[in-house]
């Protein structure tokens, strides 16, 4: 396969050149890298650059749509909403198999251009079961939140790794005291935690606290701007080296990872700021190597093809897993993506069905 008339990210930019691949691997970046007997695909005038890390999503959730009746206060006020409004929906997403929950949250994030995912909550091993290749969803411990889950964060806490939390979620005086929770921690702790959304840092004051205090943020704005109205000051946290993005879920008003990085260029991240976040805070987070640099000849052809950056497109222009489409806007990319999903449900099916032949038998013994 070769990507042609495209400009290729690298350490110089974005610059004109094809981007050869050869099973799985980037073979060449170069003008007229096109060899005979190569797949060739068009992308003229759009930019190639590594696969997007979406740094915070809730693959089990992926199904659902929008659920609510904004603005909320924070984040208790949404939750006791939904479960006094929805209670019957929110308990049959239990018996959702993991073959359909991961189909439509990964699609949904190999249309945004993502190649890799870090998924928050319960299921990783199942998730990391279905498609390995294209989420990153084992990270070292997780809690829902202070409001709904205060035991799981204080058993996250008595590990060594990173904790991920919801937190400060809202913009209310609760919320706000959440934040004094955990910038008051000892110095230790606040180095394990990354808290998810923390829209109540919302001033420059407020994020000049948690900058201070050394504590990581991922933010999802499409969702905490539809939920609360607010979101935290991105550009204090990005300039600090604090600042992650992620796209959050449908239920809470999540729509593409796209959309996301759409709003931060709008509440002030610059079009090199956003690579820096996408591309290396979010990887390292996730435990890969920085992808700042772009694309390179050797390194496992994940690639995301888009319009513009900051993205203005509804969807990528093309997504590559390992050389292979897993979203396309042109028809020759829609039927490879399609066999690529057709193969992951397959295989989704089966692998499902052996972890609850599993459960199963262990429940027997």
């Amino acid at each position: 396969m070769c990507l042609v008339g495209g400009r290729v990210l690298g350490r110089a930019g974005f610059e004109r050149a094809d981007v050869r691949i050869e099973r799985g691997r980037v073979s060449s970046i170069a003008l007229d890298a096109e060899r005979r007997g190569d797949v060739r695909v068009p992308v003229e005038g759009a930019l190639v650059l590594p696969g997007l890390v979406n740094a915070h999503d809730h693959l089990d959730l992926g199904h659902l749509p929008r659920l609510g009746t904004p603005p909320y206060p924070d984040l208790r006020a949404w939750g006791e909403s939904l479960h006094d409004t929805w209670p019957r929906l929110l308990r049959s997403t239990r018996r959702i198999s993991t073959a359909v929950a991961a189909a439509a949250a990964l699609e949904r994030n190999a249309r945004a251009g993502v190649t890799h995912v870090l998924h928050h909550g319960a299921r990783a091993a199942s998730f990391h079961l279905v498609a390995p290749a294209l989420c990153t969803v084992e990270h070292a411990a997780w809690a829902h939140s202070l409001d709904f889950d205060a035991e799981g964060l204080r058993r996250a806490m008595r590990g060594v790794g990173e904790v991920f939390v919801h937190a400060a979620e809202g913009d209310s005086d609760r919320a706000r005291r959440e934040l004094d929770v955990y910038c008051d921690r000892k110095e230790e702790e606040r180095r394990r935690l990354v808290l998810i959304h923390a829209c109540a840092a919302g001033t420059r004051e407020e994020a000049t606290r948690l900058v201070e205090a050394g504590l990581r943020v991922i933010a999802c704005p499409a969702s905490t701007r539809f939920l609360y109205g607010a979101t935290a000051d991105l550009p204090a946290l990005a300039n600090a080296g604090l600042l992650g993005l992620g796209s959050d879920a449908p239920v809470s008003g999540g729509t593409t990872f796209l959309e996301d990085l759409r709003l931060a260029h709008a509440l002030g991240l610059s079009a090199e700021v956003l690579l820096d976040v996408v591309l290396d805070f979010n990887a390292r987070l996730v435990g890969l190597r920085s992808r700042r640099d772009g694309l390179r000849v050797g390194m496992k052809a994940h690639v995301a093809v888009v319009d513009a950056w900051p993205p203005h497109e509804a969807s990528a222009r093309l997504t590559l897993l390992g050389g292979r489409p897993t979203w396309s806007r042109t028809s020759l990319g829609r039927t490879r993506a399609s066999a690529f999903w057709s193969e992951l449900g397959h295989v989704a099916r089966q692998r499902t069905a052996a972890e609850a032949q599993r459960q199963g038998a262990l429940a027997s013994d």
